[in-house]
């Protein structure tokens, strides 16, 4: 997927979703890069505010508790790919999304592509977490952490891992919340990332939407 810029905040594009029963197309994405009348617009890789030429949509579902997601309907003229970006790479710019899977052993190895990070990997460090929400009134469920660091504008981006046989290929775990950069005596590999699982993300909408592949 490409990333996109969500007026004013940037966060990054989580996968491409579709209705089960209807021809509506969405982006999956965190709930709180959400801003009230906001505009969604792509905004690739390496470029700035001005690059922005292409209308995504409108927010169709947030949510802040206890899921963080934002489901955005395709409005504009963008067609979406079911691939994950990683055009720092010139043997597999584009990392093709095979399926989904719940991750379910820790020292698992998964990867996020974000606006800023681009494609990074770390491995599971715990399967369930809790989170406060932005204004500490509410709480996030159902977060596995994984021990890598992000940068700001990575949030909603997908988390995924690889085909051990072919690694153009992933399968889609779930998509970014946010990190912490704890340095610990000088040791920045304390750092964590939050992510809310996918299976967890496709029951909870009050839509029932599938992934695509």
């Amino acid at each position: 997927m490409e990333r996109f810029n969500i007026t004013p905040n940037k966060c990054s594009a989580g996968f491409w979703a579709k209705s089960r029963f209807n021809p509506i197309n969405y982006i999956v994405t965190a709930g709180h890069c959400h801003r009230e009348g906001a505009s969604y617009y792509l905004l690739p890789w390496n470029s700035t505010d001005e690059h922005v030429k292409y209308y995504v949509g409108e927010m169709f579902e947030n949510f802040l508790s206890p899921v963080d997601l934002d489901l955005i309907v395709i409005k504009g003229n963008v067609t979406p790919i079911a691939n994950i970006r990683n055009t720092d790479s010139k043997e597999y710019p584009q990392l093709r999304i095979k399926d989904h899977i719940a991750v379910s052993s820790n020292g698992a190895h998964l990867c996020i592509s974000g606006l800023y990070s681009h494609v990074k990997c770390g491995y599971v460090k715990a399967l369930s977490g809790i989170a406060s929400t932005l204004d500490r009134k509410e709480y996030i469920e159902y977060l596995f952490v994984v021990g890598m660091s992000t940068k700001g504008g990575d949030s909603g981006g997908p988390v995924f891992s690889y085909n051990h046989q072919d690694r153009m290929y992933t399968s889609l775990n779930g998509i970014l919340l946010g990190g912490f950069d704890y340095d610990i005596n000088g040791d920045i590999n304390n750092a964590i990332i939050q992510v809310t699982p996918i299976d967890f993300i496709l029951d909870y909408v009050s839509i029932e939407i599938m992934t695509v592949t």
